[in-house]
């Protein structure tokens, strides 16, 4: 039996849309005739996941005027739709995330400084970001490729930082404007350090918090109390800072915190808790740690990405200094997400505290190598932060009279190997360059001058597109051999006059240079590989690996201790390069 979808609403239905204009210039009239833009398109023979848990097979999307007008299995195309053929491609809603820090420019001077300002420089809630540039078309872009479509944008200093600003992330400036006047309050437990301004403790800064929470709380009765009856009463001292928490003071405007750690989590809960606040936090990574107090506080943790690398355990020297808890920091963070939503806690994702946006896919799919379900991490990019931002009437989900958020994949999201294709913004297509994959991978030998040295070895990580070369790993030692080992050293005493060498060994240079390579693929025979290394003071690497099928850009390290070369390649080209 076939299943029939058609979705369809009238295109005023999206009149719950609301766009703030705090910040942005109006457009001016054109100088000459107004070129039409016609957005009227057709996605055709695409498989739709309109929100997680959700799957309509062989579908026609229709986009118009930058909404999504219907979705169904047996629609007909009107005329002078561009129809775009997309079999076995998927379509997801647009990603959000819900916390992209930034910088707040002129206007963090200007609240400092300016006429009702606050007597702490680090209490500026006046600050709004709908009132400046917040994401460059530069870092838009980054953020698009990673299929993301609308960003809540937050000011990055203070403890009071300001007004965050939900604004989608399209290609043009103009196309870059806020959708929501609802942005959070940020706020965060920001010190001077050790001989800085105050607070220069972290107490400190808890104390201010709660000094000016009241402080808002009184300067708003005393207003009320001006306005009501004027007579006998002097104006109340102006203080816009104070005057820019009256809607969070009075439960309107959500208030998230940073938390640097799941204690902050904490802390951050009894400030809430103590002024009555609509609150939330943008987590460390680490709330896995006390995850079932934080969820007892029931407060929803906008969770970051970056999880840490392997500790450094190559020998018994550095392994001794890895505590037990890096290794279980080490284990047990990329469940963090599972663990907080089994906890009870809602999670949104964010790129935030990523080096670089590039890392996000990988970094989910690492989450769900930990057990967090596929639909789970769908949410945590769509419907969660939707809902937390309170734009959920039109993004985060695909339908009829919603936004065109859309995210169009060549394979089923968060799968190996699967690529964004296009994204769309409001309705307007944004192509996304899938990277060249790296061609080579696997363990090599090691061959100089003809001859294959035994005891080196190579490998290329395609993925992460590294090469390393170094000695060969050889069995463990076994306990009797380490027993004869002790039995030939017994009863031999150690000369107390001479001098042990504590000096690190020679400053040789066994690196730099060009090596002509022979690499062996199989079903394709030997590829001649050109690597050229230049080995710096600090035994930094850099150089390059060229054939006839590609060039790549090397930059690594030599490990001298262990007497391994690792560096990591970037691609200049493809085949014929």
């Amino acid at each position: 039996m076939k299943i029939r979808t058609h979705l369809t609403v009238p295109l005023f239905a999206a009149a719950a849309m609301t766009f703030s204009t705090a910040s942005a210039q109006h457009t001016p009239p054109p100088d000459d005739i107004r070129a039409p833009e016609i957005r009227r398109d057709a996605l055709v023979g695409v498989t739709v996941v309109p929100r997680p848990g959700e799957r309509i097979d062989d579908a026609t999307v229709l986009l118009r005027d930058g909404l999504v007008e219907a979705i169904g299995t047996d629609l007909d195309v009107p005329a002078g739709y561009r129809v775009r053929i997309l079999d076995d491609h998927f379509v997801y809603p647009g990603f959000i995330d819900p916390a992209v820090v930034r910088s707040a420019g002129g206007l963090l001077d200007q609240a400092k400084s300016g006429a009702g300002s606050h007597w702490n420089d680090r209490i500026v809630p006046q600050v709004d970001m709908r009132d400046t540039t917040t994401i460059d078309a530069g870092g838009r872009k980054a953020l698009r490729e990673q299929g993301f479509t609308i960003a809540q944008v937050l000011p990055q200093n203070g403890i009071l930082r300001g007004r965050g600003a939900v604004v989608m992330l399209g290609d043009r400036d103009i196309d870059a404007r806020p959708l929501s006047e609802d942005g959070m309050l940020f706020a965060a437990f920001e010190t001077g350090g050790w001989g800085g301004s105050y607070p220069g403790s972290k107490m400190g800064a808890i104390a201010l918090l709660r000094q000016t929470f009241a402080e808002a709380e009184w300067h708003a009765r005393n207003r009320a109390m001006y306005l009501d009856d004027t007579d006998g009463m002097e104006p109340p001292e102006q203080s816009d800072a104070l005057d820019a928490l009256q809607d969070a003071t009075g439960g309107g405007q959500i208030v998230v915190f940073d938390a640097a750690s799941e204690l902050d989590v904490l802390r951050a809960a009894r400030i809430i808790d103590e002024y009555g606040l609509n609150g939330a936090v943008l987590g460390s990574g680490m709330e896995f740690r006390r995850a079932r107090e934080i969820a007892e506080t029931g407060l929803p943790v906008i969770t970051p990405l970056k999880f840490p690398k392997a500790p450094e355990v190559k020998d018994p020297y550095t392994a001794d200094r890895v505590t037990l808890r890096e290794l279980q920091t080490w284990k047990h963070a990329t469940s963090n997400p599972r663990r907080l939503l089994e906890a009870g806690v809602p999670v949104a994702f964010t790129t935030h505290r990523l080096d670089s946006p590039g890392s996000f896919h990988a970094s989910v799919r690492k989450t769900i190598e930990a057990g967090l379900g596929a639909d789970e991490a769908l949410a945590c990019i769509t419907t969660r932060p939707a809902r937390m931002l309170g734009i959920e009437d039109v993004a985060g989900t695909i339908r009829s009279g919603g936004m065109a958020n859309l995210v169009v994949m060549d394979g089923e999201i968060f799968e190996d190997g699967s690529n964004i294709r296009e994204v769309w913004v409001a309705g307007r297509r944004s192509e996304v360059k899938v990277p060249t994959p790296f061609p080579l991978g696997g363990e090599f030998d090691v061959m100089v001058s003809g001859e294959v040295l035994e005891d080196l070895e190579a490998s290329i990580d395609r993925d992460k597109k590294r090469l390393a070369i170094g000695l060969k790993k050889t069995e463990e030692e076994t306990p009797e051999e380490a027993e004869d080992a002790d039995a030939e050293t017994d009863g031999v005493d150690a000369d107390p006059t001479e001098e042990i060498d504590d000096e690190k060994p020679a400053r040789e240079d066994p690196i730099s240079g060009t090596w002509d390579c022979e690499i062996e693929i199989p079903n394709m025979g030997g590829l001649p590989v050109t690597l050229t290394f230049i080995l710096d003071e600090n035994d930094l690497v850099t150089g390059g690996m060229s054939s006839d099928m590609f060039s790549a850009e090397l930059g690594g390290r030599f490990n001298r201790t262990a007497s391994t070369l690792e560096v990591s390649m970037s691609m200049e080209g493809g085949p014929g390069a």
